[in-house]
């Protein structure tokens, strides 16, 4: 999954940073876009980040 900034006037952040290109995002991403933020939560993952199977 990834984060692309569609040219808003504000700016995308991701973990603090100004996205301009897309950027991958990880389990616990934090997001910023105006003045709302999110927190990338990714369920079932493994140790290695692959999504488990049921």
């Amino acid at each position: 999954m990834v984060a692309t900034d569609l040219g808003s006037t504000n700016g995308t952040f991701v973990d603090g940073e100004r996205i301009r290109t897309p950027v991958p995002l990880h389990d616990r991403s934090l997001i910023k876009i105006g003045r709302t933020r999110l927190t990338v939560l990714f369920a079932g993952l493994d140790p290695g980040g692959l999504v488990s199977a049921p």
